[in-house]
């Protein structure tokens, strides 16, 4: 890569990490106030949606919770993937590849986890389910196929600085 494109590459990821820094605030303030709704939730009986019982509603809470803190982890492992770029060095990194295929993981994971608690609230509470969502499912592909591409300029780097 040419210096001024890893420069460019450099400056947007040193812009991006405070980009992805407030998005990791926002999962954090979203995971505490369902935190407060599920100990309003297990505070007061009386609690509960016009639709929902106080069960199924301490399920969804419980579920946005489980969301919530997946999302703060990839997110965070985002920020460290920016912040490393930014700081100067190759992005090709061991620990690059390892903060892609984390981020990777986390979102299978919360994709089952959400898949699941869905097809859970239709068959045992029948609640409508309005879709099922692949998105998350597609995201950690792409993520996963990316972390094997950094994984390649990993390798090249170092046959790279062997023949330096």
């Amino acid at each position: 890569m040419g210096e001024s494109g890893k420069t460019r590459l450099q400056r947007i990821c040193s812009i991006a990490k405070y980009i992805v820094l407030a998005g990791v605030v926002l999962c954090i303030l979203i995971l505490v106030g369902g935190v407060g709704l599920l100990a309003m939730a297990l505070i007061d009986p009386s609690f509960a949606l016009e639709n929902l019982s106080r069960e199924e509603l301490l399920f969804v809470i419980f579920v946005m919770i489980t969301n919530q803190a997946i999302s703060v982890f990839v997110f965070y492992y985002l920020y460290e993937l920016t912040k490393s770029i930014g700081d100067g060095s190759s992005p090709f990194t061991s620990a690059n590849v390892w903060h892609l295929k984390k981020m990777a993981i986390l979102l299978f994971v919360g994709w089952i986890a959400v898949t699941s608690a869905g097809m859970a609230l239709s068959v045992i509470w029948s609640v409508p389910i309005t879709g099922i969502s692949g998105d998350a499912l597609l995201m950690a592909g792409i993520i996963y196929v990316i972390s094997l591409v950094f994984e390649y300029g990993v390798r090249l780097q170092e046959e790279s600085d062997g023949f330096v």
